[in-house]
């Protein structure tokens, strides 16, 4: 610990705020540098997860598609062999859909599939499942059928409706909800 792992947290603080307040491209200037700093410094999984996390949510809501294909399938293996299921959840929903869409969407359900062997739904729901939830809607639309995503989304309604996603039901996820294009719950 020290001054690294200081200004590192302070950047991450500042990125996340700045892609809360929509300014994507700011904030992932400041996750960026957040992520270097705290590299760094020993026993900061947890915060450079986050800064995964809403990296790739700015870069979700800039349209920076390729920094997803890139970097996400490595981000969610690592997030997994680190046992970091709530991260590799994220990674794998909606956000990260272009990651596997490049291969067509059948590598993308690959990828939902594989990442339900990991992550249990929550009740109420976290944001990890409000996450997958939407990329599976996303990829009934990619994959023309449209009433699938939206009998998806009426099937599972009710288990959102009053709830909310919540950030992570106490794994050290913290934060509140952001949703790329939208505002925080």
């Amino acid at each position: 610990t020290g001054k690294d792992d200081l200004i590192g947290f302070a950047h991450l603080i500042r990125g996340v705020n700045a892609v809360h307040r929509g300014r994507c491209r700011e904030g992932r200037r400041l996750l960026d540098r957040a992520a270097l700093e705290l590299r760094a410094c020993p026993g900061k999984s947890w915060e450079l997860d986050l800064a995964s996390v809403y990296d790739q949510l700015g870069a979700s809501h800039n349209g920076d598609y390729a920094d997803i294909v890139r970097s996400t399938p490595g981000l969610v293996d690592e997030a997994l062999r680190r046992g970091r299921v709530w991260t590799a959840a994220m990674l794998s929903g909606v956000a990260g859909f272009p990651a596997w869409n490049t291969e067509g969407p059948a590598a993308y359900r690959r990828q939902l599939a594989e990442i339900a062997r990991h992550w249990r739904p929550r009740f109420p729901p976290v944001w990890p499942d409000y996450q997958l939830l939407m990329g599976e809607a996303l990829l009934g639309l990619y994959e023309g059928q449209p009433e699938r995503s939206v009998a998806l989304l009426e099937e599972r309604r009710e288990a959102f409706c009053g709830h909310g996603p919540s950030p992570g039901a106490g794994e050290g996820s913290g934060g509140v909800a952001v949703l790329p294009h939208s505002v925080a719950y």
